[in-house]
This record gives C-alpha cells, sequence and structure tokens, in this order.
C-alpha cells in the first residue's frame, strides 16, 4: 500500500472519530441538562395564575419525572461503551488506570474534602447551627465511612453506584 492510501485511510479514521466524540459531547450535555431539569422543579412559583402555573408543573413533570430519567442510566452506558470501545486485553491495564484517575481518585478526594468541611465547619459557631450535625468526629474510620457511604456529599450516590458496576463489570 503506497503513502497517499496510508495517509487517507488515516485521516478518515481520525474524522470518524471526532464524529463519534461530537456526538457522546451532545450526548453528555442532554443528559447534563436532564439531570438539571430533574432537579430544578420551580416554575411554578414565578407563575401568576393557577392555571398557567399548573401547566408549567405539568410539563416539568413530564420532562423531570419521565425523560429525565433516562440520564442517570445514559452516563452509565456511555462510560461502558467508552471502556470496551476499542478495547483489547492488551489496553485493559491502561483502561481500569484511566479508570481510577477519572472515577474512583475524584470520587475519594472530593468525598475526604466534603468531611473535612464537615468537620471544621462543625467546630465554627457561626457554622455548626447551618450544619445540624453537631459535632462530627475527625477519625480515619468515620473518614472512611464519609467515603465509602458518601456521607457528607449526597449527591455522590451516582459516582459509588458507578464504582461498583466497575467493579461488576469493568
Amino acid at each position: 500500500m503506497d503513502i497517499w492510501h496510508l495517509l487517507w485511510d488515516r485521516g478518515e479514521y481520525y474524522m470518524e472519530e471526532k464524529q463519534f466524540r461530537d456526538k457522546v459531547y451532545w450526548l453528555t450535555f442532554l443528559f447534563s441538562l436532564l439531570v438539571v431539569w430533574v432537579h430544578s422543579f420551580n416554575g411554578e412559583l414565578f407563575i401568576g395564575t393557577p392555571e398557567a402555573a399548573f401547566k408549567v408543573a405539568g410539563i416539568e413533570r413530564i420532562l423531570g419525572d419521565r425523560l429525565g430519567q433516562i440520564a442517570v442510566p445514559g452516563f452509565f452506558m456511555i462510560s461502558g461503551y467508552l471502556f470496551y470501545r476499542n478495547c483489547t486485553w492488551e489496553k485493559v491495564g491502561a483502561k481500569v488506570k484511566s479508570r481510577v484517575r477519572s472515577v474512583l481518585v475524584p470520587y475519594i478526594v472530593w468525598n475526604l474534602l466534603y468531611y473535612l468541611g464537615y468537620v471544621i465547619g462543625s467546630r465554627l459557631p457561626a457554622m455548626s447551627g447551618i450544619i445540624g450535625k453537631g459535632r462530627i468526629p475527625f477519625r480515619f474510620t468515620v473518614a472512611a465511612d464519609a467515603v465509602l457511604h458518601y456521607t457528607y456529599n449526597y449527591v455522590f450516590w451516582y459516582l459509588n453506584q458507578l464504582i461498583v458496576l466497575i467493579l461488576l463489570a469493568p
């Protein structure tokens, strides 16, 4: 095969890869909007008439309670597909290492930061009342519980479940 055919094939591959990545970005953007929508039901608070508020609430419920529920499974499917895309036995180690860096490390770091924030905040008189959890103990076992069970950062249920699924089927 001559050099022109090799360059053409390479260019075609990169164009297909760019198109694929663009589709992934758009899907994750859509799923992100749906997650925001699921957590932002409040349109009826700003509408004057009860009839209009009822219609807005209905639209919010359709988008949030029904359509919005595809967001988290959609993120999980994209994550799994990206892991197995172009996967060979030789690449598994690098892919697992990448997963540890992109999912596990941020999960641990952010949960520890939230835990430390609660520990510090529970000791500050001006913030302890706002936190409302009493004085949070500063111990390894409590920190481990905070990381393993996302005790102080409840929105990480999503990453916790993703990590469990990754462990079950990388």
